[in-house]
């Protein structure tokens, strides 16, 4: 009853695998069991901070828009810095989790995740982190 329950919402579908008959995550399927982790995803905060920031750069079109709009709540959520619209840092390494979320949102093409020291705003940027 819950299988099929789980196929009329096109969770699962049926699949052979080595003449064997099983069920399969849909995408849909998939989407909808990552969101049980990416509401309970945090960002750690290590001991020690390297020195280097962690930068989230994303340029989403504007058809990916409530993607866009999700990934800039999840990522404030998450205490990641938004220094412009599309630019977002964090001082300890983060790429693990910000490789799911914009996996989860689908535009982990449209993101660039770079490493780097900050001369100019680090103060700023080191106040607000509490390092």
């Amino acid at each position: 009853q819950y299988v099929g329950r789980l196929r009329e919402e096109n969770l699962i579908k049926r699949s052979v695998r080595d003449n064997q008959r099983c069920y399969v995550l849909t995408d849909k399927g998939k989407r909808f069991v990552l969101k049980y982790n990416i509401d309970s995803l945090e960002l750690s905060k290590q001991q020690k901070w390297d020195g280097r920031w962690r930068f989230i750069i994303f340029d989403i079109p504007e058809k990916k828009k409530a993607a866009r709009d999700a990934l800039r709540r999840k990522f404030n959520k998450l205490g990641v810095l938004q220094l412009q619209k599309s630019v977002f840092v964090y001082p300890f390494d983060c790429k693990k989790e910000i490789d799911f979320v914009s996996d989860f949102f689908g535009v982990a093409n449209d993101i660039l995740y770079l490493e780097s020291k900050v001369y100019e705003v680090e103060e700023d940027l080191k106040s607000f982190f509490n390092l």
